[in-house]
């Protein structure tokens, strides 16, 4: 993979952490918010770990 690629883990991590600072959220607010783990949000959040979609689907609302 070519240096200027990014992962798809890589970039939805991005995205959501991107999102998250857009609502004015910390990662602890979000994980009270929403029941997560608050490790397990910053391993998206990196990229280390791939979520499913019903975790998305709650992220979103």
């Amino acid at each position: 993979m070519d240096e200027q690629e990014e992962s798809g883990r890589a970039a939805l991590g991005r995205t959501l952490r991107f999102l998250r600072e857009q609502a004015g959220k910390s990662l602890g607010q979000l994980a009270e918010d929403t029941g997560y783990d608050k490790s397990y949000l910053s391993r998206l959040e990196k990229g280390d770990r791939l979520s499913k979609r019903t975790v998305m689907e709650d992220l979103d609302s």
